[in-house]
């Protein structure tokens, strides 16, 4: 494949995507989605890696090989999208086959599905000779042996509503989508509906309605809102989107300690990367061909590339926790290139990380003064609020998300901190 298709995946998803390979095989598509969710294309399989819970069965992963996988369709929501394997023989969970993604990340997905499609598509077939040759004989044995490997579905029973024939393990028809298994909530994994506890984790067995308790529609027990209607489902961790189970004190993805401004570090370097990644797409979208500089603006452009080498140096140290050194390196970009909102941006997140608040509260201001509009650094801003125990200012500054994008990720997640205040 010609494009690069490889982005960081959070700790635990990129440790489960290594998990899940085998020996020889080669990523060539990791990209992170939306919820604690990623796409990942092999050279062998085409996965969808999925944050479901907590412990050792907290992900859901759904694997085809490359066989089955006839290409890959984008689809445009009202907060983002999703990607879709168009598969030989389609699923009865459509979520199974889906990664869903933010509005920013349209143009990479896009990338991702057309790449998708390419490596999957025939190539052109060798002339067939008139007599099949030993070797052409012993390939054919050998396809043959290939396909009889791959497990096939055995009916099992009748569906007690439509009579279809359904699989032995399956939670729901594919005909008619009557529930026939018990789903635990914890890990996932399907029961008798008379069970008492889970048979694939053996926690205890609680009611689980796979409907939004406002509209109806079908939903999926990760969801954090409904598709058809975009109501919350559920509570989730605040600092890294893992749908939280009852009785839980911390998190079971990142660690954090619920209800408490007890932070994981891996938060704010989360929040520095969503910023360059939020502005890259941006740019993506709005930046005309790129054109010669002329001659009088090309000491600017060096200014501008020894800024942005600054600041990548900055995101460097600071991913290695050298806050201070990050807070250096920082402070040169915005010297440097003084109107980038982005610059002030980071330094702040370097600052409120280094328990610097006058001077983080100072830099998001001076963002701001540049774009009022940033919803990135309106969302954080108003973190920073919240955690200072200025919860006014915080629902301030977020209410302006909700007035200026009311569709972004940034306001989604602005919504569930506005149900959940007490958590943050």
């Amino acid at each position: 494949m010609d494009v690069n298709l490889k982005r960081d995946l959070s700790l635990s998803l990129q440790d489960e995507l290594h998990r899940r390979l085998v020996a020889g095989e080669n990523v060539l598509i990791s990209l992170p989605g939306s919820f604690g969710e990623a796409l990942a294309v092999t050279d062998r399989r085409a996965l969808v890696i999925r944050d479901s819970g907590s412990g050792s069965a907290g992900f859901a992963v759904y694997a085809y090989p490359l066989a089955l996988v006839k290409g890959a369709d984008v689809t445009t929501t009202g907060a983002g999208g999703y990607i879709e394997f168009k598969l030989a023989d389609p699923v009865s969970e459509p979520d199974t086959a889906r990664v869903y993604y933010p509005s920013y990340d349209a143009a990479m997905f896009q990338k991702a599905a057309d790449g998708i499609t390419q490596l999957v598509s025939p190539r052109e077939p060798a002339p067939t000779p008139s007599e099949p040759s030993p070797a052409s004989a012993e390939q054919t044995a050998s396809a043959v042996q290939a396909v009889a490997t791959v497990p096939v579905a055995q009916a099992g029973s009748l569906c007690p509503k439509c009579r279809a024939a359904v699989e032995d393990r399956a939670a729901y028809c594919d005909q008619c989508g009557e529930q026939l298994r018990r789903v635990c909530p914890g890990c996932g994994g399907s029961s008798r509906m008379d069970a008492s506890h889970c048979c694939a984790c053996g926690a205890e067995m609680v009611e689980y309605v796979p409907a939004c308790t406002k509209c109806g529609s079908r939903v999926q027990r990760w969801m954090s809102y409904c598709t058809a209607c975009g109501s919350a489902q559920h509570q989730n961790c605040l600092a890294c989107g893992t749908a939280l189970q009852s009785g839980w004190i911390y998190c079971g993805a990142c660690g954090r300690e619920l209800g408490t401004g007890v932070m994981d570090p891996r938060t704010s370097r989360a929040a520095m990367r969503r910023l360059d990644e939020y502005r890259e797409a941006q740019k993506e979208e709005t930046q005309p061909a790129a054109e010669a500089p002329k001659v009088e603006e090309a000491a600017a452009v060096t200014v501008q590339d020894t800024a942005s080498a600054h600041n990548d140096k900055g995101r460097e140290l600071f991913d290695s926790e050298d806050v201070e050194g990050a807070i250096g390196e920082f402070e040169q970009a915005v010297r440097l290139d003084p109107k980038n909102g982005l610059y002030h941006c980071n330094l702040a997140v370097a600052y409120d990380e280094n328990d610097q608040d006058e001077l983080a509260f100072q830099e998001y201001g001076k963002a701001l003064e540049i774009d009022p509009n940033d919803v990135t650094a309106l969302l954080s801003l108003g973190y920073m609020y919240n955690e200072s125990d200025k919860r006014e200012k915080a629902e301030e500054v977020w209410g302006k998300i909700l007035q200026i994008a009311p569709d972004t990720p940034e306001a989604q997640e602005v919504r569930q901190n506005l149900a959940h205040q007490d958590e943050l």
